[in-house]
């Protein structure tokens, strides 16, 4: 089921996300605020994650309000990462990391849970666990009367911190742009 419909999803072509959920450390919770695009059929996808409220809300001054933001961008099977957290902390002298993607799969059972409203549209709840390099993660799906998902809900964690991301996804064969950065400004992961 859950194949059935990435691929419905994909071959709207192209569509846009925003990304919610909290992510909890030390037993206090922070938002998690971003978005971005994906253009499936030139296998592509940006997006931007943003935890300056986090950061705030959290009264850490060790981290700038710049070094909350952060970008992505995948082309094929490689993700490139802007994070002025990771280049300052990494030493970096340039400012994306290009990191080899590994596969995503659902494996084990997937388990209808009921219906819900995403974004005044009708869904049908589901359960699963995907894989991706290497650690399982729990995976909740919505997906519409089309067959196309329209949330996806994870959990990422360690014993320090509890990540629960949370994606809304939503127009639909929309036109997007996704540009690779410069092979100048990418450095490779230590």
């Amino acid at each position: 089921m859950l194949t059935r419909a990435v691929r419905a999803t994909q071959a709207t072509g192209s569509y846009t996300f925003t990304i919610g959920g909290s992510f909890d450390v030390a037993g206090q919770g922070f938002p998690i605020q971003g978005g971005g695009a994906v253009d499936a059929r030139g296998g592509r996808a940006r997006a931007t994650l943003d935890l300056t409220r986090a950061l705030a809300a959290s009264g850490v001054s060790s981290i700038s309000p710049d070094e909350a933001r952060a970008d992505a961008v995948v082309v094929g099977r490689v993700l490139y990462v802007r994070s002025p957290y990771l280049v300052k902390r990494r030493g970096l002298r340039r400012p994306w990391v290009r990191y080899p993607l590994g596969s995503l799969r659902i494996a084990g059972p997937v388990k209808r849970l009921g219906h819900d409203t995403i974004d005044d549209v009708e869904t049908t709840h589901y359960t699963a666990t995907a894989h991706l390099a290497g650690r399982s993660l729990p995976a909740d799906v919505w997906v519409d009367a089309s067959g196309r998902i329209r949330r996806v809900q994870t959990q990422i964690g360690t014993p320090s911190y509890q990540a629960v991301p949370q994606l809304d996804i939503a127009g639909f064969g929309r036109p997007v742009t996704v540009q690779p950065p410069a092979p100048a400004l990418v450095a490779a992961p230590r």
